[in-house]
């Protein structure tokens, strides 16, 4: 278990599921893995972070430096309030005169990628951003190597694609975002046959293709991520589940929030169908690994019976308490600005939240892990734990305009 390698699956979920998997990141580092990760398939808030790290991967060394290359200018970024700048151009974009991704694009160029296209990401992990390709209502993806999707073919003109844009893209949600409009006439495009080799002859392609938010087709990541599992059946995976839990309420509703409504539950019919299915390929030992969802604490997990290595005892006693976890997963999943107690919560709570699935259900693997003393967000967390819960209840003022 010792030289694994590991391959994780970022869901999307806005800014929360950003700071949660970058914690689940972090920790991997504390522990020494970080070179052991082979492949990060991402989408939306979950492709912001993943992106970052793979332009960084060979520099990070150290928590330390993993903290300045990664979560700093993630905090700088999330106090843009993206989410406003959207919102202010909608009215242009409905009228058709301005689309309002252009105003992701530039700040993710301007605070996180600086030009860099996916060309730029690290050679020594495997990067996959996965969009919604609206022409054919499939998964579309940008990776190290190529982009596309299995009806319009690959290109591997990836020297071209800004990271900005990739982004984007897999974060377009539908109502406050436009779809990208990719031009690819001048690409050429690659089918591939059953044993995913190129056929020889270019796939006739239209000239653009419109792309929207990769939760739409796979919220979770994890369907890009089947070939992996049976090229590299032996590796450690991490499903990594932030997606947004499902709201009730009595609200009246009329045309415009109605077709919101509609949205949020066919996303949420999607994140469920997913979670059976990867229930499902655990159950059935498709892969070897750990599923966590960002809404259960540690304390859930240290005290699930089913199929458990470790425990409970035995387990490291991390975390935050029920209250706080509930408080998390309440958080709003848009771009609006976190603050920084909302941070410390997410990144805290991906921290231990990994550790402890670790430590459940691959205990031997876990005893062979650096566990000195944590940096940062991880210390003094139960003392402090009062005070972030304060913080967190009075930060719903920030869920609504």
């Amino acid at each position: 278990m010792s030289e694994r390698d590991i391959l994780c699956s970022f869901s999307g979920g806005g800014y929360r599921a950003t700071f949660f998997h970058a914690g689940v990141l972090r920790k991997l580092v504390d522990f020494g893995l970080k070179n052991r990760i082979k492949t990060i398939s991402s989408v939306s808030g979950g492709s912001i972070v993943s992106a970052l790290f793979g332009v960084y991967f060979d520099e990070i060394q150290t928590v330390e430096s993993y903290d300045r290359l990664i979560i700093a200018p993630l905090i700088q970024f999330s106090q843009k309030n993206i989410r406003n700048k959207l919102l202010l151009y909608k009215p242009l974009t409905l009228l058709k005169i301005k689309s309002n991704n252009g105003i992701m694009i530039e700040q993710l160029n301007h605070d996180l990628f600086h030009g860099k296209t996916i060309d730029d990401f690290s050679k020594n992990v495997q990067i996959i951003i996965n969009a919604t390709n609206l022409n054919d209502g499939i998964g579309w993806q940008f990776t190290n190597q190529n982009f596309g999707d299995d009806r319009t073919g690959y290109s591997y003109d990836v020297e071209n694609i800004p990271i900005a844009l990739a982004v984007t893209a897999s974060a377009c949600f539908p109502g406050l975002f436009s779809p990208i409009k990719l031009n690819i006439q001048d690409y050429k495009f690659y089918h591939k046959n059953k044993n995913r080799k190129d056929d020889p002859i270019p796939n006739v392609t239209p000239n653009f293709v419109y792309l929207a938010d990769g939760g739409i087709f796979d919220n979770l990541g994890y369907f890009s991520l089947e070939q992996e599992f049976e090229q590299n059946s032996d590796a450690l995976f991490i499903v990594s589940d932030a997606a947004t839990r499902f709201k009730q309420n009595q609200k009246i509703y009329y045309f415009l929030n109605e077709a919101v409504r509609i949205i949020d539950i066919l996303m949420a019919q999607i994140v469920s169908r997913d979670r059976k299915i990867i229930s499902c390929d655990m159950e059935l030992k498709k892969w070897q690994g750990i599923y966590m969802k960002m809404e259960s604490s540690c304390r859930f997990y240290r005290e699930l019976e089913a199929n458990k290595e470790g425990i409970s005892e035995n387990l490291p006693q991390i975390g935050w308490s029920d209250s706080v976890v509930e408080r998390i997963a309440k958080m709003r999943t848009d771009l609006n600005t976190f603050t920084e107690s909302e941070i410390q919560a997410l990144v805290c709570h991906g921290e231990t939240l990994v550790e402890t699935s670790i430590a459940k259900w691959h205990s031997a693997f876990y005893q062979t892990l650096s566990r000195g003393e944590s940096v940062g967000y991880y210390t003094d967390m139960k003392k402090n734990e009062k005070k972030i819960f304060d913080k967190l209840e009075k930060s719903k003022e920030l869920v609504k305009l």
